[in-house]
């Protein structure tokens, strides 16, 4: 079972599947969890994201009149969910979460401004907490783990109820990676900011809890995805290893943990399509 109910969706999720088996993204999310290509613009995540943008897939939740593919979040998600199945995510949930929410919320002028950027294939991250202060117009202070941020240029940064857009490269902007993440190719840093002017990033009022709601959307997407991948390895793991002169799937005891790790892979689909589904 998968994201995937109508034909529309199969069709899609198979082009995935196919354009990332192509890619060799499992490979990708290999070479990245050992070190050769984690986090900057170059090496193995960063040509995986190149066919992410040359198949317009971080587009497919925006509407047409801003330059994406005018589809919704149930589309974002199977594309989320195929990434998952290979574990490299890099990325794209942040970006798509930073385009929703600019296109739904931001102004006249920070749509035109800011999502061409976004539809060229610039990658945004999302950090969905911090410890900010703002005082005489400027601000100080640190974010949480901003998820995509070794890719990306600029950082969706949540503080209280809103969401700012902060550059990476602005005066004042300290960008440091999280060396000890778990998983290298989440791409996460810290944002410390050092009197930054409020004026030099774009403001976001009330969206802070939009965007929680969309990265763990997505992120569900991820990991049902994982989890439908450990399920197909383990069924193929016990067709051929053998024990006592048997494959291992042919005993009760290992048939049951399988239909039961089958079981809760397709329960987390199902939550994550009917959340998809219901965004606003």
């Amino acid at each position: 079972m998968t994201l995937a109910i109508l034909d529309e969706h199969r069709q899609l999720a198979e082009v995935v599947r196919e354009a990332l088996t192509r890619a060799d993204a499992r490979s990708v999310a290999r070479a990245v969890f050992d070190g050769a290509g984690a986090g900057g613009t170059g090496g193995h995540a960063a040509a995986l994201w190149r066919t992410i943008v040359a198949e317009r897939w971080h587009l497919l939740d925006l509407a047409e009149e801003h330059g994406g593919e005018g589809f919704g979040l149930p589309e974002a998600a199977m594309v989320a969910e195929e990434l998952g199945r290979t574990l490299a995510t890099g990325a794209f949930t942040s970006t798509v979460v930073a385009a929703r929410v600019v296109s739904a919320s931001g102004t006249a002028e920070q749509r035109e401004r800011l999502l061409p950027s976004i539809v060229a294939g610039h990658p945004v991250a999302v950090a969905l907490d911090s410890a900010l202060e703002t005082s005489g117009g400027r601000m100080s202070g640190e974010s949480s783990p901003a998820l995509g941020g070794q890719f990306a240029g600029r950082s969706l940064v949540l503080h209280g109820d809103d969401a700012w857009l902060v550059p990476h490269d602005l005066a004042g902007v300290e960008v440091q990676p999280v060396e000890a993440a778990l998983d290298p190719g989440l791409g996460l840093v810290r944002l410390r900011l050092h009197d930054v002017p409020v004026d030099a990033v774009d403001a976001l009022p009330g969206t802070a809890a939009a965007v929680r709601r969309l990265v763990g959307t997505l992120g569900a997407a991820e990991a049902a995805g994982a989890a439908q991948a450990v399920v197909d390895d383990a069924v193929a793991y016990a067709k051929t290893r053998e024990q006592f002169g048997r494959p291992i799937g042919s005993f009760q005891a290992v048939k049951h943990h399988l239909a039961n790790m089958l079981v809760q892979a397709e329960l987390a689909v199902a939550a994550v399509w009917d959340t998809a589904r219901g965004a606003p």
